[in-house]
């Protein structure tokens, strides 16, 4: 049976107390609560217990439970993980419109438990991924060997409300042919967003491309300005926080609808420029694609 570390350790320490106060009582020679307690400071000194092997889906590695559940999927039995997978990887070519190139460097801010990094990291030269939850990092470090995965302690309302103010991606200057967001900017607020354009920016190479899902407003005012919420029903986005940006609650990052023009404006003052944008059916309309999409180009 597996006993996870933090287990282990409360046990020690019952196991410890007990012993202090039976030698307290006079119920215990010095010398066995020294045998004692020092076979309690060797299992301790063993270090953790191994992992059991994830279940794996068509050579996936399917996280657990409730790892899934902190970027939002339900329900990761093998073959849904697979699917999931595999429409991740599908989803990306489409927008993209092209082929992923072998020698390309790839950056995925927000990369979860792997769901992308699964099927792009053995395609390509070089894949990063990072993420503010360090559960998934090391879950992700654990199982895909292809790629390189760091711990990013960016503050985020949802996800990391304690982290730092600071944010900088894993990443020389110019040295990334592709960045990839998936529902990562519609749980952004507007300095936060700002940021993950300006690092974007940094770290591209000229001719490099930025993909990334959202919520626009004017996809919103081609349906009923709802977004719908994750059991399939609607919900209003009719707060307004500032000129640029909606909400379906002020106290939450849940849903974050941004003015199409204000994003491409800022984009464009940090070299980005506009390369396509495919609108989602969250606002109403028919379309492949749940969220927008859009790629920005670095000049």
């Amino acid at each position: 049976m597996y006993v996870s570390p933090m287990a282990r350790a409360r046990f020690l320490r019952r196991v410890l107390r007990a012993i202090g106060r039976e030698i307290g009582e006079g119920a215990f020679s010095s010398a066995a609560a020294t045998r004692l307690v020092t076979a309690a400071l060797e299992a301790a000194s063993r270090g953790p217990s191994p992992l059991p092997p994830p279940e794996r889906a068509n050579g996936y590695p399917v996280p657990p439970e409730e790892l899934a559940r902190i970027v939002g999927i339900v329900g990761v039995a093998p073959d849904s993980w697979r699917e999931s997978v595999d429409t991740a990887w599908r989803e990306l070519l489409a927008v993209l419109g092209r082929e992923v190139s072998a020698d390309w460097c790839v950056l995925e801010p927000g990369c979860g438990c792997g769901r992308l990094a699964l099927s792009i990291a053995p395609r390509v030269r070089s894949y990063i991924g990072f993420d503010v939850d360090r559960s998934l990092i090391e879950w992700c470090r654990e199982n895909i060997p292809e790629g390189e995965f760091h711990h990013v302690d960016a503050k985020n309302e949802m996800y990391n409300p304690g982290g730092s103010a600071t944010l900088r991606f894993p990443c020389e200057d110019s040295t990334v042919d592709l960045i990839y967001m998936a529902s990562v900017v519609t749980h952004l607020r507007r300095g936060d967003f700002e940021e993950f354009l300006r690092e974007s920016a940094r770290c591209l190479k000229p001719g490099g491309r930025m993909l990334f899902s959202c919520y626009l407003q004017s996809s919103a005012m081609r349906g009923r300005d709802t977004v719908p919420n994750q059991d399939l029903f609607t919900k209003s986005v009719s707060h307004i926080l500032d000129e640029v940006t909606w909400v379906d609650d002020p106290a939450s990052n849940l849903f974050v609808v941004y003015n199409d023009d204000w994003v491409l404006q800022f984009a464009d003052s940090v070299e980005l420029s506009q390369e396509k944008i495919e609108p989602g059916f969250w606002g109403g309309i028919e379309s492949s694609y749940w969220q927008d999409m859009v790629i920005l180009r670095k000049r």
